[in-house]
């Protein structure tokens, strides 16, 4: 069963110099408010997430320089994450074990710390507080009404969980689109390091105008695409009909034009008929 989190109660339990214990994130970087979900591939780190359930303890999400990389030395990892807490671990039988985690705020590392095989890190939480200046808030109504665009034209996102039109925090509400915009995993991570809210905005402002261009882009390659596809396979069709009906009329070396005449005055023929 999902645990219920209160968020507030969290955060204020977060300080300068707590050392808790370090999830890696291989798969996808972990952004503020956004539940993730993530594949655990070693025992070690399955009894980690447990106990962290278990005890309703915060962990540290961090995502690794190299994807690939199975070593889990402090140097692997980027200095920026952020703190969750672990809702659910599962474990599938002939899948391995899943994490559903809630990450709840960003924090750099202050040090990583190695203990009975297990990595913590003594953390500093960031606050990104929003500028409300009537530039910023001018900015965020442009980035709602490009993310509501960029929506409808990725109609495979689920959205159902937005709110796209009440006054959600400002800060959560940009986390939420940096969490789903379709950027690359290195790119993510340099977002996420990000602690000036005017210009996480500026990039995600332009990030959402690129992604838009892109789309549009996409849809117009499909359908172009398409149209193509659908003409010859029609101009294919009638090439074999018209075939089919030179040699019904005996005529083998006829040109495909010439039997589409023939063709067309034997419709005639046959509906005055």
């Amino acid at each position: 069963m999902l645990r219920n989190l209160n968020v507030n109660h969290e955060l204020s339990n977060l300080k300068t110099g707590l050392m808790i214990k370090v999830v890696p994130c291989k798969d996808k970087i972990p952004i503020p408010g956004n539940i993730i979900s993530l594949n655990i591939d070693s025992h070690h780190l399955t009894n980690v997430l447990e106990d962290a359930e278990l005890t309703d303890s915060m962990v540290i999400l961090i995502g690794k320089k190299n994807k690939m990389a199975s070593d889990h030395t402090s140097e692997s990892y980027f200095t920026v994450g952020s703190v969750g807490k672990v809702m659910q671990v599962i474990k599938i039988p002939g899948m391995g074990t899943k994490a559903v985690i809630r990450p709840i705020k960003r924090a750099s590392i202050i040090e990583f710390v190695m203990s009975n095989e297990t990595l913590y890190a003594r953390i500093d939480p960031i606050d990104i507080k929003p500028d409300l200046s009537k530039i910023t808030l001018a900015s965020l109504r442009i980035i709602r009404n490009l993310f509501k665009q960029y929506l409808e034209l990725n109609p495979q996102i689920d959205d159902s969980a937005i709110n796209l039109d009440g006054e959600n925090e400002h800060s959560e509400y940009i986390d939420t689109i940096l969490d789903i915009l379709n950027i690359s995993y290195n790119r993510k991570q340099k977002l996420l390091e990000i602690t000036d809210f005017s210009v996480l905005i500026d990039e995600i402002h332009m990030l959402l105008i690129n992604e838009i261009e892109f789309s549009k882009l996409e849809k117009k390659i499909e359908t172009d695409v398409t149209k193509r596809t659908i003409k010859e396979q029609k101009d294919y069709f009638l090439k074999e009909k018209l075939r089919g009906l030179s040699t019904e009329l005996g005529a083998d070396s006829v040109e495909i034009s010439e039997v589409s005449k023939i063709y067309e005055l034997q419709k005639k023929r046959n509906f005055q008929n």
